[in-house]
């Protein structure tokens, strides 16, 4: 015990130095979780109100265009653009919108999931992916609960 005491007195400047690379690596470590938590958050926080978005739209754009449209004699259907008087479905539109935003905005994905997806979009419909499946799966068993998968890309973490 002795021998640790004169040790201490005698490099007293390098104790000191080691204790606060300590300490300031202990922060750094314990900032960058915190940080890494905070960006979770907020890009959960941000696909929930983008979904809420997506989903307000497709109920406005039913009730107040699809419905008034179709009283009107358009035409509503999936490909829209190669028939006279003719508007996109709900689905449709959401789809181009998503797409749409993706484009303009890196990192934004929104996509439309289901096993039955319509019989024009089967090439890139359905459940193609892992990330699908589990979501899909997810929601029939509890569909007030939100599924979500966070993966880092692009770092090399």
């Amino acid at each position: 015990m002795k021998t640790l005491y004169t040790f201490m007195l005698k490099h007293t400047v390098v104790v000191l130095l080691i204790i606060f690379a300590t300490g300031l690596t202990i922060t750094i470590n314990h900032l960058n979780e915190l940080a890494e938590i905070q960006v979770k958050e907020t890009a959960l926080e941000n696909a929930k109100a983008f979904t809420n978005v997506l989903s307000e739209f497709r109920s406005l754009y039913t009730s107040e265009v699809v419905i008034a449209a179709k009283n009107n004699g358009l035409l509503i259907t999936h490909d829209y653009k190669k028939k006279l008087n003719a508007i996109p479905l709900p689905a449709t539109l959401t789809i181009l919108l998503s797409e749409h935003l993706s484009s303009q905005e890196p990192g934004v994905q929104s996509k439309l999931y289901s096993p039955f997806p319509f019989p024009w979009r089967l090439p890139t419909g359905g459940l193609r992916d892992k990330f699908s499946q589990n979501a899909w799966e997810s929601l029939q068993n509890n569909a007030e609960r939100l599924y979500f998968n966070v993966e880092t890309i692009g770092t090399s973490r």
